[in-house]
C-alpha cells in the first residue's frame, strides 16, 4: 500500500500576507488611539486639577444631614454607621475621656 501524502500549503499566499499586513496597521492604530486617549485624559484631569479645585463647591459636605439624606439615604446610613463604630472604639480606647468625642467624624457635637 502506497501512502499519499498530501501537501498542505500553511504559508498562505498574496492573501494571507495581505491579511497579516492589514492586522498589524489596525493594531498600530489602535495602540495610537488608546496612546492619545490616555494623552487627552491625562491633560483633562491635569487641568482639572489645576484650575478647578479651588473652584469645587465643597458646600455639599456643609449641608444639614436631613437634607443629605433625603438625597442620598443609604450612603448617609453607610457614613452613620461607620462613625458610630469609630466613635466605639474611641470610647473603648479612651474611657471616660470625653474630649476624644467632642466631634465626630461626621461633624456633629454629640
Amino acid at each position: 500500500m502506497a501512502t499519499m501524502e498530501q501537501r498542505v500549503d500553511l504559508g498562505g499566499g498574496r492573501k494571507a500576507r495581505r491579511r497579516v499586513v492589514t492586522n498589524r496597521i489596525a493594531e498600530a492604530v489602535a495602540l495610537v488611539a488608546a496612546a492619545l486617549a490616555i494623552f487627552v485624559l491625562a491633560i483633562v484631569v491635569f487641568s482639572v486639577a489645576q484650575r478647578g479645585a479651588s473652584e469645587l463647591s465643597w458646600g455639599f459636605l456643609t449641608k444639614p444631614l436631613p437634607l443629605f439624606g433625603t438625597l442620598l439615604p443609604r450612603h448617609l446610613e453607610i457614613i452613620l454607621e461607620i462613625n458610630r463604630r469609630l466613635l466605639d472604639g474611641v470610647r473603648l480606647r479612651h474611657p471616660g475621656d470625653d474630649q476624644r468625642l467632642r466631634f465626630d467624624a461626621v461633624g456633629r457635637q454629640p
